[in-house]
């Protein structure tokens, strides 16, 4: 007597390669040094030299030098020095590595642009310009400055408002980056492309912190410190985007 088929060991079986496939798929394999290197100088020379535009401009009739560590950012700002990151990176990486491998960095471009970039900073441009409209209207609470701890109280308390706004713009504009990047890149087969943002992906990121510290206080102590490593923060966009396989 044949023994009836076991239809959920069947599916079973049949799901675990459908697993199987989309991990080797996604198996990710070290690219080489050259490829390391080519992608971190291109993503680094495009970030340094947006920064340095941005920087002669603002120095334009000052009579000032040139200074790409001293340069106020905005939104546009940033944008620049992402996306000049971004696009050196991936031509470094395109150019030194393989063939086969271009889709992967062009679906990681993708991703990083319009996730990473283009959404979060539009939704905290957009909020920051309705917040100084209002802003008139606010009063914010301020203490008794009798002491440099309540200066800083102070301070703090005038940054804050900003500083939401960035964070609940980067956050949305992650979220609603990756599920546009998701379906520009969405794979036809078992969609094993398809990204998830998880609270913990923005801690791994510094590039996301330096904005959403620099856009929070663009005229501040924290734009004076933190607006300094900017182009080599953005620069780990492009060299993260250089080596994808």
């Amino acid at each position: 007597m044949i023994n009836p088929i076991n239809r959920p060991q069947c599916y079973n079986a049949f799901y675990s390669r459908r697993r199987s496939c989309c991990h080797n798929l996604h198996e990710h394999k070290e690219p080489p040094l050259k490829v390391k290197i080519g992608s971190f100088v291109g993503a680094g020379l495009g970030a340094l030299g947006a920064a340095f535009l941005l920087a002669k401009h603002q120095s334009k009739g000052l009579g000032k030098s040139v200074n790409i560590f001293n340069v106020k950012y905005n939104e546009l700002g940033i944008q620049a020095i992402a996306t000049s990151s971004l696009a050196g990176g991936l031509l470094a990486g395109i150019g030194l590595d393989k063939k086969k491998h271009r889709k992967a960095k062009i679906r990681e471009g993708i991703h990083q642009a319009i996730a990473n970039i283009m959404f979060p900073l539009l939704l905290i441009g957009a909020g920051n310009k309705i917040y100084e409209k209002i802003k008139p209207k606010i009063k914010l609470p301020q203490l008794h400055q009798n002491s440099s701890l309540s200066k800083l109280a102070n301070n703090c308390i005038k940054v804050f408002p900003h500083l939401a706004i960035t964070i609940a713009g980067l956050i949305g504009g992650v979220h609603l980056g990756t599920i546009v990047s998701n379906k520009i890149n969405e794979c036809t087969e078992h969609h094993c492309h398809k990204r998830e943002v998880k609270p913990l992906d923005f801690i791994y990121h510094p590039d996301d912190i330096a904005t959403a510290l620099v856009l929070s206080d663009k005229n501040g102590r924290i734009q004076k410190i933190v607006g300094k490593i900017i182009p080599p923060i953005f620069t780990l966009c492009g060299y993260e985007t250089g080596i994808k396989r």
